[in-house]
């Protein structure tokens, strides 16, 4: 029988009592997680988008510190791609942040500190979303670690967040896009891990109540 985390009885509360049930919810759970799949082929969009700019300021002659006041509709058309990828990958990552939380206040037996709301709106506090994009993740870990011995999300995955976008004003723009839809990835797939782990602890907690009773 699969090993139960240490704190499995003491956490879960009354919300456990009906194991069965429980185990249902937990399963259920995880066709609530958002699909990350989409987050390479929006990483790919915005590399490309930044690839046909770059392209594009260079056959004209200009530079994208020194753009023409009144710019030709390549070039504006070569920006707005830019732009608009850019916002849809900030979109589909926020849409993410957000869900992640949502399915961990839905899980029961578990008071998540964090709303969906709190979770996106955060980010946008000015040096106060430094610390924000650890605290979530720090909260997320907690949750996983109630539902399976070894949950694999921390804090320092904010570090690795910051360091994208780092690397995205630094380096390229779309660089910070792929290491934030990674992280995306790998957290999606630690959350259906351990939803699987607690829906099949649940269960099998829910037989064995069955033949003691």
């Amino acid at each position: 029988m699969r090993e139960l985390p240490p704190d499995f009885a003491a956490s879960s509360g009354a919300s456990d009592t009906s194991s069965g049930s429980s185990s249902a919810a937990f399963s259920a759970l995880v066709k609530r997680l958002p699909d990350v799949s989409w987050g390479v082929l929006i990483a790919l969009a915005v590399w490309a988008s930044e690839l046909y700019y770059q392209f594009t300021i260079q056959r004209l002659g200009v530079t994208a510190e020194n753009l023409p006041k009144d710019p030709p509709p390549e070039l504006m058309l070569a920006m707005s791609l830019f732009v608009i990828m850019g916002l849809g990958a900030s979109v589909f990552y926020y849409f993410c942040v957000y869900r992640f939380h949502q399915v961990v206040c839905a899980a029961p037996g578990w008071q998540h500190p964090v709303t969906p709301r709190r979770a996106v709106g955060f980010h946008f506090i000015p040096f106060y979303n430094f610390y924000w994009v650890c605290k979530w993740p720090l909260e997320l870990g907690r949750f996983l670690g109630w539902c399976m011995p070894k949950p694999g999300i921390s804090w320092q995955l904010g570090l690795v967040y910051i360091a994208g976008q780092l690397l995205g004003l630094l380096v390229s723009p779309a660089a910070s896009v792929f290491v934030a839809m990674a992280l995306l990835t790998y957290v999606q797939r630690r959350m259906k891990a351990a939803l699987e782990y607690k829906a099949v602890a649940l269960a099998e907690r829910a037989v064995t109540e069955a033949y003691s009773g």
